[in-house]
């Protein structure tokens, strides 16, 4: 009997173990099954948002250069040189790519006006970064830390441009730059001022 007993015992530990593993390769295989279910969903979801930002940039862009076009040709070149040393300066600053492409937006559009620019969708940092770069160019006084850095970045290169394509009596480079530097904390934020001395380091064609 006492054998018979442990016996049955043994038979029940088997069949015990043997249903815990049997859970327990189910419940594993439930959880791949989701695991896998959703990475699928996470890079779905990423593809998702990577085809909405080239969507939303190309957007940008197209509508940029439509309004661009309107402008005088000398207004269009000015507009594409500041542009273009702002996504330069936020380059050097480490920016992000979408928002060194925003401020590549303000900056070719400056010159159009926040008020018609803040009337298109998806426009409306942008419009407030031109609304912002009208009211403070202007100012002689230290830079406001309000100020968000994209305008900052905006107005240095802004007014590169105008002091090496004044028409009335370009500054050369050097020159340029020094009248810049001396402005740096006074007029203008310290961090563009020096990302533009980098830039201007290692690209000395920076004015064509």
């Amino acid at each position: 009997m006492s054998l018979n007993r442990n016996l049955m015992k043994m038979t029940s530990m088997v069949a015990v173990v043997a249903t815990a593993g049997l859970l327990f390769t189910h419940d594993l295989a439930t959880l791949v099954v989701i695991g896998v279910s959703a990475a699928l969903a996470f890079s779905a979801i990423r593809q998702a948002i990577s085809l909405y930002a080239q969507a939303r940039s190309t957007y940008i862009d197209t509508m940029a250069a439509l309004i661009l076009a309107v402008q005088p040709p000398n207004v269009q070149a000015h507009c594409r040189r500041v542009a273009m040393l702002s996504g330069q300066i936020a380059e050097a600053m480490g920016l992000p790519a979408g928002r060194t492409a925003l401020i590549r937006a303000a900056a070719l559009l400056h010159e159009a006006g926040a008020d018609v620019i803040a009337q298109m969708p998806m426009f409306d940092r942008v419009a407030e970064w031109i609304r912002l770069h009208s009211s403070w160019r202007g100012e002689d006084g230290s830079p406001s830390p309000s100020v968000p850095i994209e305008v900052a970045i905006i107005s240095v290169a802004d007014c590169f441009d105008v002091l090496t394509h004044d028409p009335c009596g370009p500054l050369a480079l050097d020159n340029a730059i020094d009248d810049i530097r001396r402005r740096a904390g006074s007029r203008f934020h310290p961090a563009v001022v020096k990302a533009l001395l980098m830039v201007a380091l290692n690209n000395r064609n920076i004015l064509r």
